[in-house]
């Protein structure tokens, strides 16, 4: 009996040997096909494609940006639902954007897309934008749609300059 507990304990150890080295083998080999050590493709240092990126950036920033498209407006409170109250010192600035899009492109509501900024600092949705009494909605509003979204943001002190900004 001893002697077969003994053999058993000696399998049982090296199957968790062996197991443990094929763990770090394959992580090995995993970690290498993880990381992309492939040249980039992107031509960025040719001049010719540069300036065109440059020009379709201005143009786009001159017209037909979502803020041809888009009106917000806000209210300030202290308390969002039942769970979230802002710290001393900090209010949650609840955004209201009505996209009405009458251009060609289809823009996004993802809260992550859009930012506020208060007294040049810029801030993104705070979790409070998840809250049930939000109403917040990731779709794509694409050309002839219509859509009211709400954000929360959460901003120090009381600001006097707020902008509204949209951007991957």
């Amino acid at each position: 009996m001893k002697k077969f507990l003994m053999s058993s304990l000696k399998i049982g150890v090296g199957v968790f040997i062996g197991l443990f080295l094929l763990i770090i083998v394959v992580g090995m080999f995993a970690s290498d096909e993880a990381t992309d050590n492939s040249a980039d493709t992107t031509v960025a240092d040719d001049p010719e494609t540069e300036e065109v990126v440059e020009d379709e950036q201005v143009e786009a920033q001159k017209t037909g940006t979502v803020f041809d498209y888009t009106t917000w407006e806000y209210y300030v409170t202290d308390q969002i639902g039942s769970y979230y109250i802002a710290p001393a010192g900090k209010h949650y600035y609840v955004v209201t954007i009505h996209v009405d899009n009458q251009g060609t492109a289809t823009y996004n509501t993802n809260p992550y897309y859009w930012s506020l900024t208060a007294d040049g600092i810029t801030y993104d949705p705070d979790t409070a934008t998840f809250s049930e009494s939000i109403d917040s909605k990731t779709v794509d509003v694409g050309p002839g749609g219509k859509i009211d979204v709400q954000y929360a943001y959460l901003v120090d002190g009381t600001p006097k300059d707020l902008a509204l900004n949209y951007g991957l």
